[in-house]
């Protein structure tokens, strides 16, 4: 809550302060979660992490499900074996359950380190259009729409951002 006063504070004294000081400044706003989702870039960057996202779903319900067959044999076995031989099967199915456990963080861990990536690579691909944009057009300000709390919807730039970008960016890759 304290953070959003303060981008509050920080956008409103933006505003006025320009307005005031600076009439004749241009400031606009463009929706950087909007051009992520709609462009074309920001598509080819979604198709991949649920491509990665649905390997990794398939990949862990095929091993839980081997799992839970050998946990189920154990259970049919538990009268058969022995106490020891039960105790080194159930301490081998947990073995495999911590690994498979460990497993999931590595993927998990990767997986968000590889959204990071492409979604910085975005920005990076996508800065020197909204810096291009807003030279030939004489803009002082570009603010994240996210950051303004009321503004006129004549300073959203975003749909003349998102038509440059899908015409210069089709595609990132991992």
């Amino acid at each position: 809550m304290k953070h959003l006063k303060k981008i509050i504070l920080f956008s409103f004294l933006i505003i006025n302060f320009s307005s005031n000081v600076y009439g004749t400044e241009k400031i606009f706003a463009i929706d950087m979660d909007l051009l992520l989702e709609k462009s074309l870039a920001g598509k080819s960057i979604t198709n991949q992490l649920q491509s990665i996202q649905k390997k990794n779903r398939e990949y862990f319900t095929k091993e839980e499900k081997i799992l839970k067959n050998k946990e189920k044999e154990i259970i049919d076995q538990k009268n058969i074996l022995s106490k020891e031989e039960l105790n080194k099967k159930i301490s081998a199915l947990k073995k495999e359950v911590n690994e498979m456990n460990k497993e999931r963080n590595k993927r998990r861990s990767l997986f968000n380190n590889t959204k990071n990536k492409l979604i910085q690579s975005f920005l990076k691909q996508v800065n020197p259009i909204i810096t291009d944009y807003a030279k030939n057009n004489n803009i002082s300000m570009i603010i994240d729409q996210k950051n303004l709390i009321i503004s006129k919807n004549e300073i959203n730039i975003t749909n003349k951002i998102l038509k440059q970008l899908d015409e210069k960016i089709k595609k990132i890759k991992i």
